[in-house]
């Protein structure tokens, strides 16, 4: 219902044949047509630094940019005039009625219900899937360096294997499935549209990504896989050199130790990797509460790996002292503890 005569004054045409459409400026605010008094000339007014579309009547979209150093009209002739226009534009926003095909197909944004309001929502919550699955990978990827360091122990230090490979398929393909998918379901972050936008050439693995999941999360995460599993030899006074076989009742417990570990810091890690920079603890437990029910799954798993006899069988385990579970508690949470350290450290930083 806006008033279309500035336009039709600024344009030199009849207003009968302007239909306004989608105006929208570098802020993602919609320019009315009082924005249009203030034009002077040609368009070669900069306030606004946007690619703008008009649509009139007989289908030949125009585009007057109004970005600094530029002037006056964009018009591609009768061929495709809109594939020309839209991959111009600023934002590609369009609205869906009386929407060409070749505009539909090249326009970055699709207002299905004609509203600009609809814009925010919708980058709302494609930064949501962004920063959702750059959760889940990080999650992921974390728990394979306490599948790899084990392995290169191996063959570096001559010890008994940590991990067998059957233990890594028990992570890989049962605890962490439910949790990581559960991490993908997040609800936005608070003050999500408060952040600027991210870079159009940043990718979902990123260097920061990868360093934090490889070098201090995973490393973190070896670190406690390896003292449980050489806390639990160390108690039964084995010594460096001495082999074990591999249906030694000894090496059984230790790879079931080292197993546990690496789940127990994964389920402190699925907490941790809801923000790359925000505390833990400033996200409630109900806020989503597939995270719980992923959680009891994975530590059901885990209990059925280590006290059953199915599990015992299938996965090579057998059940070590109560008392283990005690320390990798503590190892799991002072692991917590150093990446909220780190976040802390990061949120203080200029």
């Amino acid at each position: 219902n806006a008033d279309l005569s500035v336009f039709a004054n600024y344009f030199q045409s009849d207003i009968d044949t302007l239909t306004l459409q989608d105006f929208i400026d570098a802020n993602g605010d919609i320019l009315l047509p009082e924005d249009f008094q203030n034009l002077q000339g040609n368009g070669t007014r900069t306030s606004y630094g946007a690619g703008i579309l008009l649509q009139t009547n007989e289908g030949d979209p125009l585009r007057f940019n109004l970005s600094a150093g530029a002037s006056g009209i964009d018009y591609s002739g009768p061929v495709d005039p809109d594939l020309y226009n839209y991959n111009r534009a600023y934002a590609g926003a369009k609205a869906f009625l009386r929407l060409s095909d070749v505009a539909r197909a090249t326009a970055q944004i699709v207002l299905l219900d004609d509203n600009f309001a609809s814009i925010v929502n919708g980058v709302e919550e494609g930064r949501a899937v962004f920063a959702n699955i750059q959760k889940f990978l990080t999650y992921i990827l974390t728990s394979n360096i306490p599948e790899l360091i084990p392995f290169l122990a191996f063959v570096l230090f001559k010890i008994p294997l940590p991990l067998t490979i059957i233990q890594i398929l028990a992570v890989d393909l049962g605890t962490d499935m439910l949790p990581a998918l559960a991490l993908g379901a997040e609800a936005p972050n608070p003050g999500l549209m408060r952040q600027p936008p991210r870079p159009p050439h940043e990718r979902l693995l990123s260097w920061p990504l990868l360093a934090r999941a490889y070098l201090w999360l995973g490393m973190l995460e070896a670190g406690v896989a390896l003292g449980a599993f050489f806390l639990v030899l160390h108690l039964a006074g084995w010594q460096h050199g001495e082999v074990l076989a591999a249906t030694d009742p000894l090496y059984l417990q230790a790879t079931t130790a080292c197993l546990a570990a690496i789940v127990v810091s994964q389920m402190v890690n699925v907490f941790l990797c809801r923000h790359p920079r925000e505390s833990a603890l400033h996200f409630s437990l109900t806020q989503n509460r597939l995270l719980l029910i992923g959680l009891a799954a994975e530590l059901g798993l885990l209990l059925f790996i280590v006290y059953t006899l199915p599990g015992n069988r299938i996965f090579g385990t057998q059940a070590f002292t109560p008392g283990i579970w005690l320390v990798l508690v503590i190892l799991a949470l002072a692991f917590g503890v150093l990446e909220e350290l780190r976040k802390l450290w990061v949120r203080q930083s200029p």
